[in-house]
């Protein structure tokens, strides 16, 4: 064996041992990333494979067959992608891991799926309809977005569509648009018309019942319908009602009847979930998740509470931090802080990781997140 095939039969041990590593010590995504210097997408993909196929493979892998990542991921799908319940899942991994030693990993992914076909057959898991979204664009600031769901449906969707596109291009004439194009117009017209409508104007308004709450006379009120409180944050007086009556709970009324008594009228529980409204305005503070380096478009991202509901806090705009769903379960609602809190920085109002309670905020400086609203007030407010 020359030098260059030691040298890679090394890296290929090197590899299996690091997924046995990352199998048995299950870091998180975004440490793993770091410590790699590679990509998140890439680390996912790691840790997938790691909870795919059991500790033992990459034991074996590096001792004994001496294959590397990109082998055990080929394996990892195929185990993946096994639908036969009748199937030895660990007698077929070793199957794979033999062959993995004859065979280059593109000859291996090839036997692997024609072997799959054949062990499926007559074997199938019924696929749930879906559709995804690609969240980095390419370079020509394109996203991509694909689905798949029920024959008939997806028929019915491509007619409907196709006859809008149709009409699309009737009325672009001189354009020379693909039917590809206008059907692309056609669904973001379709979906994205019936969003066009005020929720927030309530025409009746003026006519409802109202409460007057007394708020600390210590806070100074503007004229713009913000609050300045003593550590120089601008609030906006909705927000401080909210926060006013958050700690109640719910609210009940009582009222006169006609006979003269009090009578219990209803109860009603505070807004537990962020309005339409609400989430506008994250999107417009926070374009991506306030996770540092996460891309997840902020649209696709869930209301987090920074002061918890279930600890008291209010659904205010200052309260709200748009998170993905896997940041904001792993965010530390208490003072733990065994993964660290999303929190405001009490100067600019821009949100941040806080990993411990004396390290300084983290922030998501990805470019998309740095076009938030809150970091161009921030540079103005610094370039005064």
């Amino acid at each position: 064996m020359n030098p260059l095939q030691e040298a890679l039969t090394q890296r290929l041990r090197n590899e299996a041992q690091l997924l046995e590593l990352i199998s048995t010590t299950n870091p998180k995504k975004e440490d793993l990333a770091r410590w790699g210097g590679f990509s998140e997408k890439t680390a996912a993909r790691l840790l997938w494979i790691t909870r795919t196929l059991p500790t033992w493979v990459f034991h074996t892998a590096a001792r004994t067959h001496h294959i590397g990542i990109a082998a055990l991921d080929a394996i990892a799908s195929g185990i993946n992608k096994l639908c036969n319940p009748d199937v030895d899942k660990h007698a077929l991994i070793r199957d794979y891991l033999t062959h993995a030693d004859t065979l280059s990993v593109t000859e291996l992914d090839a036997h692997i799926r024609t072997h799959l076909n054949q062990l499926n057959k007559n074997h199938t898991i019924p696929r749930k309809a879906r559709l995804a979204f690609n969240a980095n664009p390419d370079v020509n600031g394109h996203c991509f977005l694909q689905g798949a769901g029920p024959a008939e449906l997806v028929a019915q969707m491509r007619t409907i569509l196709t006859r809008d596109a149709e009409e699309i291009r009737r009325a672009h004439p001189n354009t020379d648009m693909k039917l590809s194009e206008a059907m692309f117009s056609a669904l973001a017209h379709k979906i994205l018309s019936e969003r066009n409508t005020d929720n927030n104007h309530d025409p009746y308004l003026p006519y409802r019942p109202c409460y007057v709450i007394a708020c600390d006379p210590t806070l100074r009120y503007h004229s713009d319908g913000k609050v300045i409180t003593t550590d120089g944050s601008l609030i906006n007086l909705t927000d401080i009602v909210n926060q006013e009556t958050s700690t109640y709970g719910y609210a009940i009324a009582y009222t006169l009847t006609e006979g003269g008594d009090y009578e219990h009228a209803g109860t009603w529980g505070l807004e537990r979930f962020f309005n339409n409204h609400q989430r506008f305005i994250a999107t417009i503070e926070n374009p991506l998740c306030a996770h540092p380096g996460c891309n997840r478009p902020a649209t696709n991202c869930q209301g987090h509470h920074i002061h918890a509901w279930s600890h008291g806090g209010a659904t205010t705009n200052w309260n709200h931090a748009p998170l993905c769903a896997p940041h904001n379960a792993q965010n530390d609602d208490t003072n733990t802080h065994h993964n660290g809190r999303i929190e405001r920085c009490p100067t600019t109002g821009i949100l941040g990781l806080k990993r411990h309670p004396t390290s300084e905020l983290q922030f998501n400086n990805l470019p998309v997140a740095r076009k938030g609203i809150r970091r161009w007030l921030a540079q103005l407010k610094q370039n005064e």
